[in-house]
């Protein structure tokens, strides 16, 4: 089986790498951005010598049409935007299309919710980076809110922003791109901030090495690499009951992390200042969190790859 996802996919890319890594049942591709003729056909030629039996697209992309009227296999999509994501990026007309078209042969879910209500298969995301990296001690305090212009609605940023402007406790923000937002600036000029603007991988790590603390407040997730991310450094991250994975957690870290009240600002604040007055119990909670982390990846692991077998046999 082989997986391809468009580039301007950055998290369903991830999921489906990850995936290849962490299951090893599936060879993935990345179409890259702009990709010009020449390189389409490169890759369908790539793709028709493996002879794969399934060829699994991440979400939907019109150059998908390409390597449909030229391989001759069978077809797969891999959904990752939840329900309340559906409704937010106003991809339902996609959707519905994508259910309604018989030369997919099997709708993938990330959501189960979505998978149980289309009819699709669960196909859980995993995480295979999971070893802690040196970490860069800063004072003050490192906060993160990293996301992309297209997901910032999504993302909660401006509640985030003014639950931030309360909190009295010093702390520095790191951003990448959100500085040039015209509304967010100006918001960000009574926050002591970094932006860092868009963010290669290893720019990105580097800057995670002084994060002790993050912050995704979202309204709708589906899984949440970001998050994923943090906490598998062992960074604990303020979050919304949206996002599966501290949704999952025990009782205990959910208390210390999850809002329940994304659309606050003083609640967002709250959970904020709570654990930057508290730095063993940040370190605690964020200890933990990775432990439960790792535990539910495993068990994540293990249905993807049962998932993904199941549809080989097919």
């Amino acid at each position: 089986m082989i997986s391809l996802c468009a580039a301007g996919f950055p998290g369903t890319d991830r999921a489906l790498r990850e995936l290849s890594l962490t299951c090893g049942l599936t060879r993935h591709l990345t179409i890259p951005a702009g990709a010009d003729e020449p390189a389409i056909e490169f890759l369908i030629d790539v793709v028709r010598e493996q002879q794969p039996r399934w060829v699994i697209f991440g979400s939907w992309n019109p150059v998908y049409e390409r390597f449909m009227r030229s391989l001759s296999c069978r077809f797969a999509v891999y959904w990752t935007s939840s329900p309340g994501q559906v409704e937010i990026s106003e991809e339902a007309e996609t959707l519905a299309r994508l259910l309604q078209d018989k030369r997919v042969g099997a709708r993938l879910f990330l959501s189960e919710p979505l998978a149980a209500g289309l009819a699709g298969q669960h196909l859980p995301a995993t995480l295979a980076q999971t070893t802690p990296m040196p970490r860069v001690s800063e004072s003050p305090p490192g906060l993160s809110l990293f996301c992309s212009p297209s997901e910032y609605r999504r993302k909660n940023v401006l509640n985030v922003l003014l639950g931030l402007a309360e909190v009295r406790q010093p702390y520095r923000l790191h951003v990448n791109g959100m500085g040039s937002h015209p509304l967010y600036c100006g918001l960000l000029e009574g926050i002591a901030h970094v932006d860092h603007g868009w963010m290669t991988s290893e720019q990105y790590r580097s800057v995670m090495a002084g994060i002790d603390l993050g912050l995704q407040v979202s309204f709708s997730e589906s899984f949440s690499y970001v998050v994923a991310e943090h906490i598998a450094q062992g960074v604990p991250v303020v979050a919304s009951p949206m996002v599966p994975v501290v949704g999952r957690m025990s009782a205990g870290i959910r208390q210390d992390l999850v809002v329940d009240e994304p659309d606050s600002p003083q609640a967002i604040g709250q959970a904020v200042a709570r654990l930057l007055a508290d730095p063993a119990r940040r370190m605690r909670v964020g200890r933990q969190a990775r432990e439960e982390l790792l535990r539910q990846n495993q068990i994540d692991i293990q249905v993807a790859r049962q998932t993904l077998e199941h549809l080989r046999a097919s």
